[in-house]
Parts: structure tokens; sequence; C-alpha cells
């Protein structure tokens, strides 16, 4: 076991080695404000696939809002309840030109699921765990491909 996940560290850390954040972030994504309520919050997800949630106060990344803390608040204190109080404010996020292999061991380290991507301190992008598993699904397809043409 301990040397096919090893097998699997390497392999990974080889598909993304030297590729860009930016190569990989979802430019396309919905955000909330703190003074949204967890019942606005409702409505976003419902309406796309998006889990998690950067909240921004003028512009500026101030925390995630989490699909499990989301449901969490849900059965605890209702959907009046405002974004600020239940999001996550210990934050990692990352700029456009960083290496996603950083990114991912923050992504690791902090046991989260969407990273903010920004460029000068403004929000450009996410980087979510599913988007990153889809890359690297599409990268195990095209090395796949070129093996077989060679």
């Amino acid at each position: 076991i301990g040397a096919t996940q090893e097998a699997a560290s390497v392999q990974l850390h080889a598909a993304i080695n030297g590729v860009p954040v930016e190569t990989v972030m979802q430019t396309n994504f919905e955000t909330l404000t703190p003074i949204c309520s967890i019942g606005d919050a409702v409505d976003v997800t419902l309406k796309g696939s998006q889990k998690d949630f950067p909240v921004l106060d003028n512009g500026t990344v101030i925390g995630v809002l989490t699909q499990s803390g989301l449901l969490k608040v849900l059965t605890t204190h209702g959907a009046e309840t405002r974004v600020v109080d239940v999001m996550d404010k210990a934050i990692v996020s990352a700029e456009t030109n960083e290496m996603l292999e950083d990114v991912l061991a923050r992504l690791e380290e902090c046991e989260c699921h969407t990273v903010p991507v920004t460029r000068r301190g403004h929000l450009v992008g996410i980087v979510t765990s599913e988007n990153l598993s889809e890359f690297l699904r599409i990268q195990e397809a095209f090395n796949t491909r070129a093996m077989k043409v060679a």
C-alpha cells in the first residue's frame, strides 16, 4: 500500500511540476459578501455546481464559505445567519504565477477544498480539489494518447 501511495504521489507531482496556477484555476465562479445571508448562499449553491464561495469585502477576499460550513449553520442557526459569522477566515490563497505544486501542498496542509487565486490582490479565480482532479485526469488522458501514438 505504501509503495502504491508513493508511486501515485510521484506521478501527481510530475503531472503538476512547472504548471502555473492560472492554467488550472476556474475563472467562472460566484462570490458572496459578508452581509449575505446563508439563505442567499443556498440560492447561489442551488443555481450552479460550486460548493465553496470566496467572500469579498470591497474587492478583498476575507474568507471562504464552505459547503460543510453552510450545511452546519443551516442545521444549527438557520438561513438568516450572515455569511461573515460562519465563513472560514483562515484562508489560504495563491497568486496566478505560483506553481500548482506549491498550492497543492497548501491545500493538503490546511485540509481545505478551495483556494482563492489573486493577481496583485484582486480575485481572478479559484482552484478547487475537484478542478485539480479534473486537470489531472485530462493530463493522464493526454499522456496515455501520447504513449499510444509513440
